[in-house]
């Protein structure tokens, strides 16, 4: 998406070079929060934890591809970006990636029912539309990160830095 708006281009091949260069912190981070909710799963107190960890934690990709953060860098510039901004993150990144991990099993249940494909021309269906689901979930998400970097920037821009409260003009 950056290629895209710096030089209205964008490849695939260019793509798959910045991800493979990125490939570490990425799968760094992705343990991490697996890891974390593995360990909060174990008890029901903890889930409650792991579900909030996910969403604070949901826009690492974007900060490892976008901003090159390392693995825990990513983890905390998502949480920084989440932080206030934690329902609107959950509602659009569960329905978005919900909808689309959702409507492959959908489709090949609805070609199941009222087809006689076979088992296999079914799955291959339901697999075609997750090629095609899945790609605008990241694509939302990855528009949801700009959005809240905007959002940072222009609280930040708004905030003085350094000033001192302004006196009050001297009574006379």
């Amino acid at each position: 998406m950056l290629e895209l708006d710096s030089s209205g281009r964008a490849s695939a091949a260019h793509a798959y070079r910045e991800t493979l260069r990125r490939l570490g912190p990425l799968l760094g981070g992705l343990l991490l929060l697996a890891l974390a909710d593995a360990v909060l799963d174990l008890t029901i107190v903890g889930l409650p934890i792991a579900i909030w960890l996910t969403i604070r934690w949901s826009l690492l990709a974007q900060a490892v591809a976008v901003e090159g953060e390392s693995a825990t860098g990513s983890l905390r510039r998502s949480a920084r970006l989440v932080r206030n901004r934690w329902w609107r993150t959950a509602s659009l990144t569960v329905f978005v990636t919900g909808l689309a991990l959702l409507l492959g099993p959908f489709v090949g249940a609805v070609l199941l029912s009222v087809t006689t494909a076979s088992f296999d021309v079914v799955n291959l269906a339901s697999d075609l539309v997750y090629v095609v689901a899945l790609p605008f979930a990241a694509i939302a998400t990855t528009y949801l990160y700009f959005d809240l970097v905007s959002r940072q920037e222009a609280v930040a821009s708004r905030e003085p830095r350094g000033l001192a409260p302004p006196r009050s003009a001297p009574r006379g």
